[in-house]
């Protein structure tokens, strides 16, 4: 019984977890031109970027594979 409810709790945190990156990178990508995001992007993914938690949301995404 603990165990489902574990897994439930892992992929509803999972979800929220995505909801929010994609959140924060259209945010972002509303303010940004795609070059500057490129750049962004990849300063994210060397761990150089992270001012705000959008920012930071992006660089999880972009690790993940987004």
């Amino acid at each position: 019984m603990w165990l489902q409810r574990k897994q439930d709790c892992q992929a509803s945190r999972g979800r929220i977890r995505g909801r929010q990156a994609e959140g924060a990178a259209g945010e972002i990508e509303m303010a940004y031109t795609t070059k500057q995001l490129e750049a962004i992007r990849g300063h994210a993914r060397r761990g150089l970027f992270g001012f705000s938690r959008a920012n930071r949301a992006t660089g999880e995404a972009v690790e993940s594979g987004w």
